[in-house]
Formats: C-alpha cells, sequence, structure tokens
C-alpha cells in the first residue's frame, strides 16, 4: 500500500513538472511577444513624432516660403530627371 501511495506521489510531482515547464515557456513566449510590441510601438511612435515634427515645421513657415516649396514641387513634376 505505501508503495502504491509513492507511485502516485511521483507521478502527480511529474505532472505538476511538466505543468510548471509547460506555464514558464507560454510566460517566455508572452514576454518576447511584449518586447516585440514594444518595440514596434516604440518605432511608431518615433515615426508619429517625426511626420508631427515635419508638418510643424512646414506649419511655421511663412506663405512666401511655402509658395515657393509648392512650385518648386511642381517643377520637378513637369521636368522628371529621367
Amino acid at each position: 500500500m505505501l508503495g502504491l501511495a509513492l507511485i502516485v506521489a511521483a507521478v502527480l510531482f511529474y505532472k505538476a513538472y511538466k505543468l510548471t515547464l509547460n506555464h514558464n515557456r507560454y510566460i517566455q513566449q508572452l514576454l518576447e511577444e511584449n518586447r516585440r510590441l514594444r518595440a514596434e510601438a516604440e518605432a511608431w511612435k518615433a515615426r508619429y513624432e517625426g511626420l508631427r515634427d515635419s508638418s510643424e515645421a512646414h506649419d511655421t513657415n511663412s506663405p512666401e516660403a511655402r509658395i515657393r516649396e509648392l512650385a518648386q514641387k511642381l517643377e520637378l513634376r513637369k521636368n522628371p530627371l529621367l
């Protein structure tokens, strides 16, 4: 009877060990995904701030500078470099 109890206890400990390993593996996957998503969010944030800064720079230009810039863009469209 004692031998059977030891076998059952060993099986239960083994199952608990396997569950712990699976849980640890799952946690590692979640942490890796979290790192990846945070890096992606930082990249999007940097891109957004860059676009916002460039649009603010265009907004602070004088109207004459803006007209010159648009004229240059139109001129490039008319005369492509190729």
